[in-house]
């Protein structure tokens, strides 16, 4: 027996030894992070007024970016990442956000510090000047300044209605579709609620940069064109403003059967994907009237029932309250039948 045991404790020994072995073998051979300091990164440097930024051979200007966005994130490789053969280095693209700045010593004068943020298209300039002032501002990229006043003024384009998931999630509309009826004006009165919106955008010829010219508006089975620049919205934070105002807003009706149903589609994929269904108002109002019914409704019309029928199986001590609980819970349940009328009526 003890001979049996020493032999079961060598093999073990004997295992443990080889997998560490085995270990320290595959250790050894995955690619050591070489740090930062072995990334060969461009410096973003700024004229004296700061409304001209450079980086990388590239030429940035101050213009109001509020509408636009650039799509090249997902073009570029940043810093490392680890995969299951070990830690791997790639410095292929490295985005202006994580590059170095330089200051004149003039400007180190007056500031603090600055922050960048964007990718090689479109930049966002926060300065923190030692006198505690604040300034933020965007940049484009000079070469990309043609696509910039084409797509401010174009109509008559392909516009793309993005939806939020899943990827790739897209629906191209012809400009002409979104123009061809005359412009009807909305107000908060005329719909209980807009159901739906949904931005669209006008790209470059290279996709790189594209602009949001306004937003496809579903209100039950209509659907509308809302243009930014014929209505006066800008800023999408006034836009939401301007949207819920008292006023109203004139929107241009989609008729188009191919149109309205290529968006439905989407609209559908948005919502069987993961959780796009939290931001379906039909199915959101279905789950709010069946817990409202399951509380105001369900469970006093349980008690009730029950009250009713114990206040007459049970002697006088309790008949009363029994019976004071069951005349409540009527009532409840009556003026809940009311508030549910008087509301679907409004």
């Amino acid at each position: 027996m003890k001979k049996l045991i020493s032999i079961f404790i060598s093999v073990l020994i004997a295992a443990i030894g080889l997998s560490v072995t085995s270990i320290a073998t595959s250790v050894s051979t995955l690619v050591p992070n070489p740090g930062p300091e072995n990334v060969k990164q461009p410096v973003v440097t700024f004229s004296d007024d700061f409304k001209t930024v450079y980086y990388d051979d590239y030429e940035y200007v101050q213009k109001d970016l509020s509408m636009f966005i650039s799509n090249v994130d997902s073009d570029y490789e940043i810093g490392y990442y680890e995969d299951y053969d070990g830690v791997v280095s790639t410095d292929d693209i490295m985005l202006p956000q994580w590059a170095e700045y330089e200051l004149s010593e003039t400007q180190k004068e007056t500031v603090h510090s600055v922050e960048i943020y964007g990718d090689d298209i479109i930049l966002n300039v926060s300065i923190n000047y030692r006198d505690g002032t604040y300034y933020s501002y965007d940049v484009l990229r000079t070469d990309y300044l043609d696509d910039y006043d084409k797509l401010l003024t174009t109509k008559g384009d392909v516009y793309t209605l993005h939806f939020d998931y899943p990827e790739n999630n897209e629906v191209d509309i012809d400009c002409d579709i979104l123009f061809e009826n005359e412009p009807k004006h909305i107000t908060p009165s005329a719909f209980t609620s807009y159901d739906e919106y949904y931005e669209i955008y006008v790209s470059s010829d290279d996709g790189k940069l594209s602009f949001n010219p306004g937003m496809i508006i579903i209100c039950g089975d209509e659907y509308y064109y809302l243009d930014y620049e014929e209505s006066g919205a800008s800023l999408y934070l006034d836009f939401l403003e301007f949207y819920y105002s008292e006023e109203g807003f004139d929107a241009y009706p989609i008729t188009d059967e191919a149109t309205v149903a290529a968006i439905k589609e989407g609209q559908q994929l948005y919502y069987e994907d993961d959780y796009g269904y939290l931001q379906n108002d039909e199915l959101a109002d279905s789950i709010s009237y069946f817990f409202l019914i399951m509380l105001f409704g369900v469970v006093p019309g349980c008690v009730c029932v029950v009250s009713f029928v114990y206040a007459i199986i049970k002697k006088k001590t309790y008949r009363k309250l029994l019976f004071g609980a069951s005349a409540f819970c009527l009532a409840e349940i009556v003026a809940f039948i009311i508030f549910l009328i008087v509301a679907n009526i409004k």
